[in-house]
């Protein structure tokens, strides 16, 4: 029977890297964060300038949060009832919301006070947001009305109708402050200019 020859294994001196390229790039990223209310998130709104604060609205409250933290910065619950779209400026400073209560009212972020409360809408008032000048406000609601306020006065600049049903969504366009957007439960979506307070689409 022939001599067995012992096997010499050989040991790898090459050292794989720990990772690739792609698995590092991808290591970057982390689990989203998750915010949790008490009630249904009814409307969410980002300022577009540091530091860069968002707006929760949900039940008879809007949460400001911090984009840094994921935390809440600031909570207005100064509402007897439902609140809705609560909107944030795009420099943080200030946030507006409409109500149940036919009400809508601007809040300083940094003390929660109540800056303006404006009155007008005769049904609730489900969509509020600035416009890009930040000093007039865009309002519309139950009633089918679509309202312009001046922000600083808190007088009531321009009144337009011309929808037949509720109004539950509106939008400005920045490219054309003076042009508004708005849509109704009564399946159509009409573009206002706001000089002349007419339905021009």
């Amino acid at each position: 029977m022939a001599d067995l020859k012992k096997l010499i294994i050989k040991e790898n001196t090459k050292t794989l890297s720990k990772s690739t390229p792609e698995e590092r790039f991808w290591k970057k990223f982390k689990f989203a964060a998750a915010v949790k209310e008490f009630g249904a998130v009814s409307h969410l709104s980002f300022s577009q300038d540091a530091p860069y604060y968002y707006t929760v609205t949900s039940g008879t409250k809007v949460n400001v949060y911090s984009v840094k933290t994921n935390t809440v910065h600031q909570s207005i619950s100064r509402f007897k009832k439902t609140a809705y779209s609560g909107c944030i400026r795009r420099d943080g400073k200030l946030v507006v919301a409409g109500s149940e209560d036919n009400s809508i009212q601007v809040f300083e972020v940094g003390t929660r006070s109540i800056l303006r409360q404006l009155t007008g809408h005769v049904r609730p008032c489900h969509v509020t947001q600035f416009d890009q000048s930040d000093t007039h406000l865009l309002s519309a609601g139950d009633d089918k009305t679509l309202r312009c306020w001046d922000l600083p006065t808190g007088e009531e600049v321009l009144c337009m109708t011309g929808h037949d049903d509720y109004i539950r969504s509106a939008a400005t366009v920045a490219m054309c402050p003076d042009t508004w957007f708005s849509g109704s439960y009564d399946h159509t979506v009409k573009m206002w200019d706001k000089r002349s307070g007419e339905c021009t689409l």
